[in-house]
């Protein structure tokens, strides 16, 4: 297989955890048209989803990489603490990506996308054309909350984790 710039990563809780997986799955499909109508073909995706789960069809540049992962126990917020709840969101979501990042180990660029994301049609064209200059925007988000965190020259003394 040859090496792309990107490989998206795309992490799919157990189909057990999922309210309603009709909805789930239109909102992959959507996700993958996204991905593939990057202006660029210069990028390739991994979905990691539970052995047995429904999943649309896997298109040219897609794999899925099915896992036997179980169930997570405090997936539901009402029934539990919403610390618990996250803690488990966090490991069951972070077990998915890990699989998909050790499928492309060469990969010069890996991004996590979640199963209801839309990315713009040119990102991997952007990337294309910014990836040898310095510095760059980091955005951290987790469970609506988005902090936006910039750092001048990757140079600098400035270090890009304290601002996170």
């Amino acid at each position: 297989m040859s090496q792309n710039l990107i490989t998206f990563v795309i992490p799919v809780r157990h189909y057990l955890n999922a309210k309603n997986w009709d909805q789930i799955k239109n909102n992959l499909s959507q996700t993958i048209r996204s991905i593939q109508n990057q202006r660029s073909d210069n990028w390739d995706c991994v979905i990691v989803a539970n052995r047995g789960s429904d999943l649309p069809a896997m298109p040219k540049g897609f794999e899925a990489i099915l896992v036997d992962f179980p169930p997570n126990p405090f997936y539901e917020k009402d029934k539990h603490d919403i610390e618990k709840v996250h803690d488990y969101v966090r490991l069951d979501k972070g077990r998915r990506i890990l699989t998909g990042m050790k499928a492309r180990p060469n990969s010069e660029y890996l991004m996590v996308v979640d199963d209801d994301d839309f990315l713009n049609s040119s990102l991997v064209e952007y990337v294309e054309k910014i990836k040898e200059k310095t510095g760059g925007t980091l955005i951290k988000a987790m469970f609506g909350q988005k902090i936006k965190t910039s750092c001048i020259n990757a140079t600098s003394s400035t270090n890009c984790a304290e601002l996170l």
